[in-house]
């Protein structure tokens, strides 16, 4: 089970510190909604990079440097992929052609 509660950020600066002494990368992991959110942690705490993951669950466009899109739009875009025919032909279609074309060189 997934801990409730809010993130202690703030305990990562001196973590980042030390890390940064041994030569280690230090990522902040906890609270980060989304890429503008992560920018802002890690010049703010001083860390290599953040991990989002909890609300990649709940909007997994909030890895996009534009802005999160709405969730209703990303869950339409994502069936309307998964009940169209032809999205999965051309699936089908590029992975025969890469596969023969390593068959072939092979």
């Amino acid at each position: 089970m997934r801990n409730t509660e809010k993130a202690l950020v703030e305990r990562i600066r001196g973590v980042a510190e030390i890390c940064r002494e041994e030569g280690v990368a230090c990522l902040a992991n906890g609270d980060v909604e989304d890429y503008g959110d992560a920018l802002r942690i890690m010049k703010e705490y001083k860390v290599d990079g953040a991990m989002i993951a909890r609300a990649a669950e709940l909007n997994p466009s909030c890895f996009r440097r534009e802005g999160s899109l709405p969730a209703m739009d990303v869950a339409k875009s994502f069936v309307e992929k998964v009940f169209d025919p032809f999205y999965h032909i051309n699936y089908r279609l590029l992975r025969w052609i890469i596969i023969w074309g390593i068959q072939s060189i092979v």
